[in-house]
């Protein structure tokens, strides 16, 4: 699991969240044994929220982040040093420059072939209980041994605001069924939602019956 900081600083589906907030989230996440967390440039302060978190605690996670250039790769790199694990092209189908030579990836948004070399190291692709369109994507990229990760696994937060089925909160659906992914990013209002998402069951199946059920398996 790695944890995604969208909110950071950065005003995200309503959610504003301060520095203490975002350090309280960082440590349930330490304490949860998570070691990854996911960024970018355009998040807002929450790059430099991550760092000063770094720098306070020496708690060093392993960053992921994101941009459109090399500028914002430069000042990632100077902002996190030896913490930046992978920087990851925000990819549009229509420009072929995305593994450039200080690139480790790209973050996918439109489905689109993509031509997998040698020195491509991570995708990130949309995937969730309602949007499968990455399949053979992720097909692809696992077949040249590239990490995938899965983004928006609870549908942009609105996993949350679903009603339940079958008794379970819907959002622990979107953490059934997930296909050989190496990570997938979770981002969270709190710490104690956090608790909740990693606490929360992970194989699940539905019982076809008079009420419909849920089991574990």
């Amino acid at each position: 699991m790695i944890l995604g900081t969208a909110n950071f600083g950065n005003e995200y589906k309503g959610v504003h969240l301060l520095q203490s907030d975002c350090d309280e989230i960082l440590d349930a996440a330490w304490a949860y044994g998570i070691r990854k967390v996911e960024t970018a440039a355009s998040y807002g302060n929450s790059e430099s929220m991550i760092k000063h978190y770094i720098a306070e605690t020496s708690r060093h996670f392993q960053v992921y982040t994101k941009g459109r250039s090399r500028e914002d790769y430069e000042n990632s790199k100077v902002l996190f040093g030896d913490d930046l694990y992978h920087w990851l092209w925000h990819w549009r189908p229509d420009e072929s420059n995305y593994v450039d030579d200080y690139c480790d990836g790209i973050s996918m948004y439109s489905v689109e072939n993509v031509d997998f070399p040698a020195r491509l190291k991570t995708i990130e692709v949309p995937w969730n209980i309602l949007d499968r369109r990455h399949s053979k994507t992720v097909e692809q990229a696992k077949q040249w041994n590239v990490e995938v990760i899965a983004r928006s696994v609870f549908i942009r937060g609105e996993a949350f605001k679903m009603p339940p089925i079958a008794g379970l909160p819907f959002w622990v659906w979107c953490l059934q069924d997930m296909p050989d992914f190496d990570d997938f990013i979770v981002g969270v209002d709190s710490a104690a939602q956090l608790s909740e998402i990693v606490k929360a069951p992970k194989n699940v199946k539905l019982v076809y019956g008079d009420p419909l059920d849920w089991v574990a398996t």
